[in-house]
């Protein structure tokens, strides 16, 4: 499209003794507003400002996408432990201390996070409630 006007600047005006064809530039081809303009303001919008904005633009786009996957990422990684809804016994919570220990008696380095420690103290509170209700 940039191109097409190129094919209006010249036209043949006769060929020469090799047969080689003459070229005569038209009254377009001859006006100096229309070769500054086309050569050079044209020229630097469609051949550098356009392809620079649009490449701004996408490399802006990525950006931002990855942006959001990462805090999408970080708030799964983040998140809370759920209070459980099932009811569970006394036995249900000691075998469960008593696998976290040998668990951690396995890997020396891992400790308790402050979440689960504040979930099984939540269990606790609520087994000695239900303890205390059926008393």
């Amino acid at each position: 499209m940039f191109c097409y006007d190129r094919y209006f600047e010249l036209e043949i005006s006769g060929y020469d003794d090799n047969w080689q064809p003459k070229w005569k530039r038209t009254q377009l081809g001859s006006d100096s507003a229309y070769r500054l303009i086309y050569t050079d303001v044209l020229y630097c919008v469609l051949c550098f400002a356009l392809p620079l904005i649009s490449l701004v633009f996408m490399n802006w786009r990525v950006i931002v996408g990855y942006r959001a996957a990462r805090r999408r990422r970080r708030s799964i990684l983040t998140r809370q432990p759920q209070a459980t809804t099932q009811v569970t016994t006394g036995d249900n919570i000691a075998a469960r201390r008593e696998r976290r220990s040998c668990s951690s008696a396995r890997h020396p380095l891992s400790e308790q996070s402050d979440a689960s420690r504040t979930f099984l103290q939540d269990q606790d509170q609520a087994l000695k409630r239900q303890q205390l209700l059926q008393s």
